[in-house]
């Protein structure tokens, strides 16, 4: 069997692996990349936004989107994220009993996202 760059994924694994930097699509593999969820419902990579910190450390930092140029509190991806932001990313929410519509259509966007940029490539 050919060898893979580490660092790469081949196009059946890629579609699975809907978590990415909605900028420069770097996947959320093995968290290899740190990844943010932004309010506006972003998801980008520390490479393609930086944190405005707050006036106190007590302040949480602010993010300008790369996406949609909104500027937004955010979330580094993570076990510390509060459960209402991790269900966001949950395998199979309607399993566990979390309502799944907000959910659904977050997931279903990231992957028509990802979709859309592979089928380009």
């Amino acid at each position: 069997p050919e060898k893979q760059n580490p660092g790469t994924i081949n196009m059946a694994v890629a579609r699975k692996l809907w978590i990415h930097c909605n900028r420069c699509f770097t996947h959320f593999v093995n968290r290899q990349s740190i990844m943010f969820l932004l309010a506006c419902k972003h998801v980008i990579c520390e490479k393609c936004v930086a944190a405005n910190l707050g006036r106190t450390p007590s302040d949480a930092p602010t993010y300008k989107c790369p996406m949609c140029q909104q500027l937004v509190r955010g979330r580094q991806l993570g076990n510390s994220m509060p459960s209402n932001l991790k269900d966001m990313f949950h395998p199979q929410p309607w399993l566990d009993g979390i309502h799944h519509d907000v959910v659904d259509t977050f997931q279903r966007a990231n992957c028509d996202h990802l979709d859309k940029h592979l089928k380009e490539k």
